[in-house]
């Protein structure tokens, strides 16, 4: 039975900082400890969260350096992270963030706010990527098309941007969610040849499903890309891929 108590990375947080959406709180947490980068003395999971999220951010800097795209769209900004990543790296760049959750959008709309090259709108990215822009990169980290888990919009996505930017879970690494996600405060979860099916209130019905390579190469293949780059970050894969 998962310990259903506060997770610890709640009880580090700044009551200042506190918002009254897990989800939110998680995530906050998440850029504070990347930033201090001593993950010792947190529990496994807590640290596979750290380390992994650690390692995605590096290998998107250097994706964005060898590339330097000015315009870029993300999809799913969560509470910013990406975006604040991208504005470190290339101040200049512009950037659209997308996101369907209203609670993550007032976050991260207002925490952007006064950023003129950043505009973030809370809309549903297969049908706004129905019109005819494109961009110089696309990015979609962390799983959030795991989450999504839509051929259809993948497909979308490689039209409109020139370089696709994506990470998905590792097949390999289920045990390694499980500990992850039980450090993050999710307690009422289970898995199923490799998806896993959250019922906690705050996300009730997401699922976030994982990946093996060759899944990866075909999904790419099928809709239209293929794969510049492919490797293992953390309990991710981490995707470079581009029109075919």
């Amino acid at each position: 039975m998962i310990d259903k108590t506060v997770p610890n990375y709640q009880k580090r947080m700044d009551l200042e900082k506190f918002y009254n959406y897990p989800c939110i709180n998680c995530l906050i947490d998440t850029e504070e400890q990347i930033k201090k980068g001593n993950f010792e003395g947190f529990s496994e999971g807590d640290r596979v969260w750290y380390e992994t999220y650690k390692e995605e951010g590096e290998e998107l800097k250097k994706v964005l350096l060898k590339y330097k795209p000015k315009e870029i769209i993300e999809i799913g900004s969560g509470t910013g992270r990406v975006i604040q990543l991208v504005l470190d790296t290339l101040s200049n760049t512009w950037i659209l963030g997308t996101e369907s959750n209203q609670r993550m959008f007032n976050f991260v709309s207002k925490r952007f706010s006064k950023v003129p090259n950043v505009s973030v709108r809370m809309i549903d990215a297969s049908s706004f990527l129905d019109r005819e822009e494109s961009y110089d990169m696309a990015i979609c980290l962390m799983n959030t098309f795991g989450n999504i888990d839509d051929p259809t919009l993948f497909k979308k996505i490689i039209n409109r941007s020139n370089i696709f930017v994506f990470s998905l879970y590792n097949r390999e690494f289920d045990k390694k969610r499980k500990k992850m996600y039980a450090a993050r405060g999710h307690s009422d979860f289970k898995f199923d040849k490799g998806t896993c099916y959250f019922n906690d209130p705050w996300v009730v019905g997401m699922i976030s499903r994982s990946y093996t390579e060759e899944e990866i190469e075909e999904l790419v293949k099928d809709n239209g890309g293929k794969i510049v780059s492919l490797k293992k970050v953390g309990t991710l894969y981490f995707v470079v891929a581009e029109k075919n």
